[in-house]
């Protein structure tokens, strides 16, 4: 587990832009946090990142959105805090292309776990400690996704 301390917005964006070139088709990025702890303004950051230029907005009411990229590809962000329990078949069907299409950033992933076994898995915790502060606790799928991103932050820019 790698932990990173971010003392602003910029932090965040240099968070992002440090993980998204390691982020690959198919892949899932689990957000963990309590509410406010930033996971959707780090999704609008890493969308960014990737070359989206529409806004990120929040998906709670919605469950999903999806963003093209600059690569053609897709960037899907989903909320499953309005889900209780694990998804079943139905619904999971009614999901499941947005993690097909591209990258997926889940907030509140827990009703969908069960259905991601054998993807590539990221999982991202962040936990507020101030108004702009926060600690990322960042679990790479494998350790040399750690080592790569850890190659990453260190030669990402703060600008």
């Amino acid at each position: 587990m790698i932990m990173l301390a971010l003392a602003d917005l910029t932090m965040t964006e240099r968070l992002a832009r440090a993980l998204a070139p390691l982020l690959q088709q198919q892949d899932v990025l689990e957000l963990v946090g309590e509410i406010g702890a930033g996971k959707t303004t780090f999704t609008a950051a890493l969308a960014r990142a990737l070359g989206a230029t529409e806004p990120v907005r929040s998906p709670t009411y919605t469950v999903a959105h999806a963003y093209g990229l600059a690569d053609g590809t897709t960037l899907a962000h989903l909320d499953c805090y309005r889900t209780r329990g694990t998804l079943d078949e139905a619904a999971w069907g009614d999901v499941e292309p947005y993690f097909d299409s591209g990258i997926a950033v889940v907030e509140w992933p827990e009703p969908v776990r069960a259905w991601l076994t054998g993807r590539r898995t990221w999982q991202l915790e962040l936990r507020a400690v101030s108004e702009s502060a926060r600690i990322a606790r960042l679990q790479a799928p494998d350790p040399a996704s750690a080592r790569a991103f850890l190659r990453s932050w260190r030669s990402s820019s703060l600008t």
